[in-house]
């Protein structure tokens, strides 16, 4: 099973580490909300004192000197961060730091301690990039620690990944060097101690043994520990702790990660690599269940002072709709979305259910971009899974997000190999295989049968399939080319159920072609 981690994030880079190309801006960048939320009040109160102005209202004087002072506030701010930028730099062995009449160069061998991590930076609810953030604790001198945040494009590589993997070495083999040496390591958030791992979170000092350990996840955001075969995890640190990387990259030699050879998947469905919650419409029930219980409160209170019929009607009414928003409020707090070792969950407003992928018979996988005025917002993840044997376990699942991130990958390959072994296996006792509604492999081509549009019959289409010379997925669409067509033959849709399983025994055929062709050549 793949797992993201630290190691694995910063490993994966191209060019040299040594150096790096341009400054990266490391500090003080104009996108700060504060800044532009004073700009934003500047304009709306300023639009606000220009009408009282022409309607010569009486507080038209107060408007115009809150939109000057929010105007005022938000120069300020940007005034501030452009006196605090900085820019980042590095060499061999050292790195420099310089900004307005100012540089810094820290050694290599000054750098005490790291701490890496990443998270999705928004604007007006748009996923517009990601900012990667690296604190350097260093010794001697001062500043102690310092600060460094460098936006990259989605999906992209952190454009301090050459750096931080050379840090991350160096302090690895000191950290090593020191266990074997004094045969403790102590830090802020956790120590190793005889062979335990001793961590202080939300003020709770644990203790857990290494040889307790069942597996361990060194992922970019926090490090997560299992012990034994709870599928929960005992112990979770967030990666913006110092040396928190540390600790997790050697736990990760010493125990390896869920899915690895040696790893033993928990009881049940296995360990709990993935949760996704609906965060946003619980927040937005809870909002509109206390606007609610307002109302009702004000409407009683009201009513009951002044004497009115329809005021109490109106609380009562509002009362019921608070009622009913705070109780699926509470329900929406609970739900929950869980990729598991060996199978798929679902806790939701209609009741929990769960899948083995050995039970998945059907499955529709669907991505679709989300744009607004021409920015895009993120992705629209959309699964379904079915299974003949158990078809009130079918499960729905809607997930947004910037890019297809590795545990949307894990749900979509995990699913499509369990499913695709059984298609293979019908095509080789029968000859023939079913991929979709449209598609059909039979007799070593691959042919297809578009759906009927109102009066409109689509043209069939067949290929053999050593005749093929490439296919391509574009936005939701299958194109496959022949070696006697510069367009495409045809094109498929990607929503049908099982074309994700079926993608992988066309693969399958197309190198199996591919190595008896070269075998001919």
């Amino acid at each position: 099973m793949r797992t993201s981690s630290t190691d694995e994030l910063y490993s994966d880079v191209g060019g040299d580490r040594d150096s790096t190309p341009a400054p990266l801006l490391v500090s003080g960048h104009l996108d700060a909300w504060w800044c532009w939320a004073a700009v934003g009040l500047a304009v709306i109160f300023g639009a606000v004192a220009t009408t009282a102005v022409f309607l010569r209202h009486p507080l038209r004087f107060g408007f115009s000197a809150v939109s000057l002072l929010a105007a005022a506030g938000g120069v300020v701010g940007f005034v501030i961060q452009i006196w605090r930028r900085r820019w980042l730099t590095w060499s061999g062995d050292s790195l420099q730091v310089t900004g307005r009449g100012t540089a810094l160069e820290i050694l290599d061998t000054e750098v005490e301690a790291l701490a890496v991590t990443r998270e999705y930076r928004h604007a007006v609810g748009r996923i517009v990039a990601e900012a990667h953030r690296l604190w350097v604790w260093r010794s001697p001198g001062e500043p102690r620690v310092l600060a460094f945040e460098a936006r990259g494009m989605l999906g992209e590589p952190s454009p301090l990944a050459p750096l931080v993997e050379r840090l991350q070495q160096r302090l690895e083999k000191k950290a090593l060097e020191e266990l074997r040496r004094e045969g403790t390591l102590e830090r802020p958030a956790w120590s190793w101690q005889d062979g335990a791992v001793v961590t202080v979170s939300s003020g709770k000092r644990s203790s857990t043994r290494v040889t307790g350990m069942s597996a361990v996840d060194n992922d970019i955001v926090e490090l997560r520990i299992w012990v034994a075969s709870d599928p929960l995890p005992a112990v979770r640190l967030p990666q913006s702790g110092q040396d928190v990387w540390l600790v997790g990259r050697m736990l990760h030699s010493t125990v390896g990660a869920p899915g690895d050879p040696g790893v033993a998947p928990a009881e049940g469905l296995g360990r709990i690599l993935h949760e996704s919650r609906p965060r946003s419409a619980a927040i937005m029930a809870t909002m509109l269940c206390g606007m609610s219980t307002v109302v009702a409160m004000l409407a009683v209170f009201g009513a009951v002072l002044l004497r009115l019929t329809p005021l109490a009607i109106l609380g009562a009414g509002t009362g019921m709709g608070a009622i009913m928003l705070g109780s699926t409020a509470r329900r929406l707090w609970q739900c929950a979305f869980r990729l598991h070792e060996t199978g798929i969950s679902q806790r939701s407003l209609t009741g929990d259910r769960a899948l083995r992928f050995s039970e998945i018979d059907q499955f529709v996988f669907d991505a679709r971009r989300q744009y607004s005025k021409g920015r895009y917002l993120g992705t629209l993840f959309t699964m379904v899974f079915a299974s003949d044997r158990q078809p009130k376990q079918g499960i729905l699942h809607t997930e947004r997000s910037a890019y297809e991130t590795d545990e949307i990958a894990q749900v979509r390959d995990f699913v499509s190999e369990e499913i695709a072994a059984a298609m293979a296996a019908r095509l080789v006792s029968s000859g023939e295989l079913v991929w979709t509604r449209e598609l059909t492999i039979q007799g070593g081509a691959l042919h297809c049968q578009p759906r009927r549009f109102l009066r409109w019959k689509p043209r069939p289409a067949s290929a053999d399939i050593d005749s093929i010379r490439g296919y391509d997925i574009s936005e939701g669409w299958f194109y496959v080319w022949t070696m006697d067509r510069d367009r495409p033959l045809f094109k498929v849709r990607t929503t049908e159920p099982n074309f994700y399983p079926g993608l992988l025994v066309f693969e399958q055929l197309l190198e199996r072609t591919e190595t008896v062709t070269g075998r001919r050549g």
